[in-house]
């Protein structure tokens, strides 16, 4: 389990986005509505196969629920620097736009610092957040329900989770579900609609 677990935290430190990402980008011809439609189709077609009880569903919703409580605080936090630094930044910008004044490298290392460390508390958090995780899967999903994620994995992620590791075992293989699905926003969604459409 630990090996598996280790390979989990990898995957989430591969898919840590850049500074450069933390801004959505429009939708001028209104699609998005469409695209997460479509992708709560693809995570039902991996989710489903596990035939989870409404109790399952709602274990796993309320493990998804802390995790994503602690990425909404992380993100005011980081809100909250980027509106302090405002003024200062507007200052910089007017400066090189109207004055072609280089910014100081003060300036830059200040922002890169602040975004390093929100790049390092972002890691801790999803380290955290796996870690609970993987702590539960077991417990919540039956052995027909744990080789069902394990057949998802070698039908649409095999070779994905290959680029990792040569001949992963079915811990890793349930890792890789996990973090790859359960922590996918589509997914929340669909399982959100799914504990409320059962009986």
């Amino acid at each position: 389990m630990k090996s598996a677990l280790i390979l989990a935290l990898c995957l989430l430190c591969a898919s840590l986005p850049t500074a450069t990402q933390t801004t959505s980008k429009p939708d001028p011809y209104g699609v998005d509505p469409i695209l997460d439609t479509l992708a709560e189709i693809d995570l039902a077609n991996q989710i489903l196969p596990l035939l989870l009880t409404k109790e399952q569903t709602n274990e796993i919703l309320t493990i998804i629920e802390r995790t994503r409580a602690a990425v909404k605080e992380q993100q005011k936090k980081e809100a909250d620097a980027l509106k302090a630094l405002k003024a200062e930044a507007d200052k910089v910008h007017k400066e090189a736009v109207e004055m072609g004044k280089v910014p100081s490298q003060e300036f830059l290392k200040k922002v890169n610092d602040l975004f390093a460390t929100w790049e390092k508390e972002r890691l801790n958090i999803r380290a955290k957040n796996t870690i609970l995780l993987m702590s539960r899967i077991k417990d919540i999903l039956n052995e027909g329900q744990i080789k069902a994620a394990i057949g998802v994995v070698d039908k649409v992620y095999d070779e994905q989770l290959k680029q990792f590791v040569e001949n992963p075992t079915d811990d890793q293989k349930l890792s890789y579900y996990a973090v790859n699905v359960f922590f996918n926003d589509s997914a929340y969604e669909f399982l959100r609609k799914r504990y409320a459409a059962m009986k």
